[in-house]
């Protein structure tokens, strides 16, 4: 029996070479997705994975025959897989294009985070794919936080800076690099006496105030505060100054302290000045200089005095009775001024014997009454 199976052998051979197309195509896409970088996946519309890349299973630590068939929700956590699947059942039945941002954990591996862009694909026969491809995004994700925690910490230490500014009872004048005043609280302004916006964008030499060294002599321009640390980028520490209005002629004194703020490279970002108002103070130290230069002068009068009148004078302190005497006394008495201060029977000692009941009957009326007593005896 002859059989013709001529058909048969080009069906044949048709077949083979339709799967040598199949298999050449397969291994040609298997070449371009894996050489993705990154994850990329293939769900049927049952959202089990037909393809994964290279890239997927490496991002997720996963094997691709422990993935290949499975929904992958059963190797994250509950709300991850409800989350996921619920979004392909959507994209399944509108075909709208998904963009997801979220953080996913592939079973006991570190926590990820990851933007996911899947779409809807429908082959000719009708039946519909999800294709979708991952972004690992965890290390911009902490970047992201980072910045976002280094802002909120800034606007933090910002409030605080200036809920301080505004509080303290120091002024305190913020200066840009080149010496222009970019800030200053309420008390710099009280203590300058200027306007509250005064100051903003003014330099040193354009304020109409003049600096003084504590002997009042001017301080030259280049020695201004804000202007030396400009210049030398070190800090000044309890430097006392006045300032002379142009307006008026009475000195206002301070006592300031500064310091440059730099960058990383070493460069000046803004200059701090932080000075309180002694003025008070200044003069409280002047009177009391000339209130004991005043008295100075008075008590060697009073010496002077008492030395041409032959008349001394003396303290007696009845609980110990120590004795302090002017310098006349100790001339009257034959003791020597720049020794100690004699002792009470040693001045009884040197009183003629017959006038030392005369003195210590007065003296002991004063200390037990408070007799006063004027009497007259011989030493």
């Amino acid at each position: 029996v002859t059989q013709d199976i001529t058909d048969r052998k080009i069906i044949d051979a048709e077949l083979i070479n339709a799967k040598e197309k199949a298999e050449k195509s397969e291994n040609h896409l298997n070449n371009i997705i894996n050489n993705i970088g990154d994850p990329v996946f293939v769900k049927d519309d049952q959202s089990k994975l037909l393809i994964v890349n290279d890239a997927f299973c490496e991002v997720f630590s996963l094997k691709r025959e422990d993935v290949i068939g499975k929904t992958l929700a059963e190797d994250v956590s509950y709300a991850n897989g409800v989350d996921f699947l619920k979004v392909d059942k959507q994209l399944i039945r509108d075909g709208i294009e998904s963009l997801n941002e979220e953080s996913l954990t592939i079973r006991d591996g570190e926590p990820q985070r990851v933007s996911t862009r899947k779409t809807r694909f429908t082959d000719t026969d009708g039946n519909n794919f999800i294709v979708g491809v991952i972004h690992d995004i965890t290390e911009r994700f902490k970047t992201e936080n980072a910045i976002k925690e280094a802002k909120e910490r800034a606007e933090e230490n910002e409030e605080r800076f200036r809920i301080l500014m505004f509080n303290l009872e120091a002024g305190v004048i913020v200066h840009a690099p080149d010496t222009s005043v970019v800030q200053y609280n309420h008390r710099a302004s009280e203590i300058l006496d200027v306007d509250e916006s005064f100051l903003i964008g003014k330099f040193p030499s354009n304020v109409g105030l003049k600096f003084v060294n504590p002997d009042s002599s001017l301080l030259p321009i280049e020695e201004y505060p804000v202007n030396k640390i400009a210049n030398s980028k070190e800090p000044i520490k309890d430097q006392i100054a006045g300032l002379i209005r142009e307006d008026k002629d009475d000195i206002k004194w301070i006592t300031l302290n500064g310091f440059p703020v730099l960058n990383s490279t070493g460069e000046i970002i803004e200059i701090v000045i932080v000075f309180i108002d002694i003025t008070k103070q200044r003069q409280n130290e002047k009177d009391k200089l000339a209130a004991k230069l005043l008295l100075a002068k008075t008590s060697k009068e009073l010496i002077d005095a008492q030395a041409l009148a032959k008349i001394g004078s003396w303290l007696v302190k009845p609980s110990g009775m120590k004795m302090e005497w002017s310098k006349e006394m100790y001339h009257i008495w034959g003791f020597d001024y720049n020794k100690n201060h004699p002792e009470y029977q040693e001045v009884v000692d040197r009183v003629h014997p017959d006038d030392i009941i005369i003195l210590k009957n007065a003296v002991d009326k004063a200390v037990t009454l408070g007799t006063p007593y004027n009497i007259e005896y011989r030493i």
